[in-house]
């Protein structure tokens, strides 16, 4: 008896140890990537539906301009029997976004590209913007990064889109700084620098930041590139800079970008109306920029330089 319980133990022994630690980590991770992949999955049809909806709503009942106040006086009803049927996502107010969002997103192949990572709460926020472009924007943006809901609210109130529009306005055809890659102001408000920081430390931007940055740049494209690397391209950040004059200088054909960066947000209502008319501004050089010979831009840029000279003379 004595040699048979031995053995038995012996052979316990022998069998590999189970890490419980490992074990349970590994099911947990197939369970949460089968999770995430059902949801993606449902909500992908979820959107797609309520997209379907506001397309027949558009097309059978609102599309014919005689039947136009006909189709608005039946919402009610309509909304009525579904709620009764399928829930409350079926109310008024939601039926009246489904037709909106099957209007502003017109191509399905878009809205399945995107749906399978946003949500309809997500689609809720992008028909508010009055742009295509901005919608397209802060919608690739939101799916790039898996911003949640709160993320992409924060984007869209931080004004993301127009910014990067207010730094592409400063880009030439003869630019080689990709479009799309910087954005102007920068908001620093996050990093928690005071303004007197700003005073002390940093300057306003002046003319021969330019020749400093093409050195710098020549540098790194000499000694630091990598074979697989593109080169370099420069960002400089100042407290103020005058984007007029910044045209001017054509610093993009040298691969070097300006931007103002804030490092206090300003309130709702003044930030739009700074960046509104920043972005008229903007919109007013790309008008005179089409009409502009070579000789002119060439004596406007003259006159830029002797204007600076006459500052430090005096």
């Amino acid at each position: 008896m004595a040699k048979t319980k031995k053995k038995e133990n012996k052979l316990l022994t022998d069998v590999p140890q189970i890490d419980e630690n490992s074990l349970f980590l590994n099911v947990s991770k197939i369970i949460e990537n089968r999770r995430s992949l059902a949801y993606s999955y449902a909500n992908l049809e979820i959107v797609q539906m309520y997209w379907e909806v506001g397309r027949f709503i558009n097309t059978s009942i609102l599309g014919n301009n005689k039947r136009a106040a006909y189709g608005k006086q039946i919402f009610s009803t309509l909304s009525r029997k579904l709620v009764e049927k399928y829930g409350k996502s079926f109310e008024r107010e939601n039926l009246y976004r489904m037709a909106q969002f099957a209007e502003l997103f017109p191509e399905i192949k878009i809205v399945s590209s995107l749906a399978g990572k946003l949500s309809w709460s997500h689609f809720c926020e992008l028909i508010r913007l009055e742009s295509e472009e901005a919608r397209l924007y802060y919608a690739n943006d939101a799916a790039s990064r898996h911003l949640g809901i709160r993320g992409l609210r924060k984007q869209i109130s931080r004004k993301a889109y127009e910014r990067q529009e207010i730094a592409n306005s400063q880009l030439s055809e003869e630019s080689t700084v990709p479009f799309n890659m910087f954005k102007d102001p920068y908001l620093l408000d996050t990093l928690g620098l005071k303004e007197n920081f700003l005073e002390a430390d940093l300057e306003k931007f002046r003319p021969e930041f330019k020749g400093q940055m093409e050195f710098y740049l020549k540098w790194l494209n000499r000694y630091e590139r990598q074979a697989d690397e593109k080169e370099p391209i420069g960002l400089i950040l100042c407290p103020h800079a005058s984007r007029g004059q910044l045209e001017l200088l054509e610093m993009d054909k040298s691969g070097i970008a300006v931007a103002e960066f804030w490092t206090v947000m300003p309130p709702k209502r003044e930030f739009e109306r700074k960046i509104n008319e920043i972005m008229q501004e903007a919109k007013e050089r790309l008008e005179r920029r089409k009409t502009f010979t070579v000789s002119e831009v060439r004596k406007q840029i003259e006159y830029f330089y002797e204007s600076k000279d006459t500052e430090r003379d005096e």
